[in-house]
């Protein structure tokens, strides 16, 4: 790429500046024609490209540029004469294919991110369990909007100016979006008042069965009978965890299948906006629509008596523990959106499974609580599934 970066910026001229970096596999092509640059014919550059590794590869949208060109030249023109036009026309339509090296620390990187991000959402939820025993369940999340939106707001405004602050397009889809993350950061915190963090994860753990149903369900993707069999398996194994649960807490131990379900139908919308959006801007945009819509239903429920929703006074402890719930959240989902700019989701979703390991060992360390036999089978049940979904996907894929 270096050697032939600037002679094929001067051999495009005037396109130069539009057109993007070649990948090495290009660079390598290019690098074996340019020893016989002057007495090649194209007839000659149809062959080599031909045997060379990308052209092996059968890369459809490759083939497709060089040949529509090559086609309309005589196989004695020189090289020299179709250089410019071969070289925009493979690269500007090309996906770049990264090396192998880069491809590898990319991974790498990525999966490091999520191992980070696996450790450090049980600690999130932990220190929500731990809140909810001083605040209401409605103030503990919104204080994760508010230091999510206090954090975002400065930073997209420097970084893209102040009229990124609002969506360029469906802005009503981003403040759908909002209002989903609100509600099951709602819903999940009641759960954690009652339940345990490692039961109230493995639970909601049957969130990518929830996305594989709702994808072929509603977005039409195609799933096989051996992937809807999966999340049957898994939502039983859901059962085994709910089960003992169900006994002592009633409805609520349900409430993790309910926030599975708002944030599988949040990451698709996230799927479809994130294609014109910046993540960071993104995440801006959630932390305003929460604030907004929990502050409204705080100063509209708390007048009405409601305990869920009580604008309860925090200790200073209490604002410790908030302070450091909001900085987790909004410092892990950043975490999340670069690990999966860097890795595959097949590589990173069976390292998510963490989050249950690291939530029984808080769990262990702070409230001397461990599943018993009935759901840590339930818990292998889920993990099974999941990790059996995403195998089929990636071999789909």
């Amino acid at each position: 790429c270096a050697t032939l970066g600037p002679a094929a910026r001067s051999a495009v001229g005037d396109k130069s500046a539009q057109l993007p970096s070649l990948d090495s596999q290009h660079a390598e092509f290019f690098l074996s024609l340019s020893k016989g640059f002057e007495c090649c014919s194209s007839d000659e550059l149809q062959r080599a490209y031909r045997r060379s590794r990308l052209g092996r590869k059968g890369n459809e949208r490759a083939t497709s540029g060089i040949g529509a060109f090559l086609s309309k030249t005589t196989p004695a023109t020189p090289v020299s004469d179709v250089l410019p036009t071969v070289l925009w026309s493979i690269a500007r339509p090309m996906t770049l294919i990264p090396t192998q090296s880069v491809l590898r620390a990319d991974i790498l990187w990525g999966a490091g991110l999520m191992v980070i991000f696996s450790l450090l959402a049980p600690v999130q939820d932990t220190l929500v369990k731990l809140a909810t025993d001083h605040v209401s369940s409605g103030v503990t999340a919104f204080s994760r909007f508010f230091i999510q939106a206090l954090i975002l707001v400065p930073l997209v405004a420097l970084r893209w100016g102040p009229s990124r602050l609002w969506p360029q397009r469906a802005p009503h889809l981003h403040a759908l979006r909002g209002v989903l993350m609100a509600t099951l950061t709602v819903m999940f915190t009641i759960a954690l008042e009652s339940m345990y963090v490692a039961d109230a994860i493995a639970i909601f753990f049957v969130e990518p069965m929830i996305v594989t149903l709702l994808g072929g369900l509603i977005l039409r993707e195609q799933v096989g009978w051996r992937r809807y069999a999966a999340c049957a398996v898994g939502f039983v194994g859901a059962l085994l965890v709910i089960q003992p649960s169900f006994e002592e807490l009633g409805w609520v131990a349900f409430l993790p299948l309910g926030v599975a379900l708002l944030f599988s139908i949040y990451l698709i919308l996230t799927r479809q906006l994130a294609q014109y959006e910046e993540p960071v801007a993104m995440q801006a945009y959630t932390g305003v629509t929460g604030l907004v819509f929990l502050g409204a239903i705080l100063m509209v429920l708390d007048p009405l008596g409601s305990t869920t929703f009580a604008l309860t006074p925090p200790s200073p402890y209490a604002l410790m523990l908030l302070g450091g719930m909001g900085l987790i959240a909004t410092f892990n989902h950043l975490l999340l959106v670069q690990a999966f700019r860097r890795a595959p989701a097949s590589v990173l979703a069976p390292i998510q499974y963490l989050e249950i390991v690291t939530g029984v060992l808080l769990g262990w360390m702070i409230w001397a609580y461990v599943p018993n036999a009935l759901k840590w089978t339930g818990i292998a049940i889920i993990v099974a599934s999941g990790l059996y979904i995403v195998w089929r996907e990636s071999r789909r894929s």
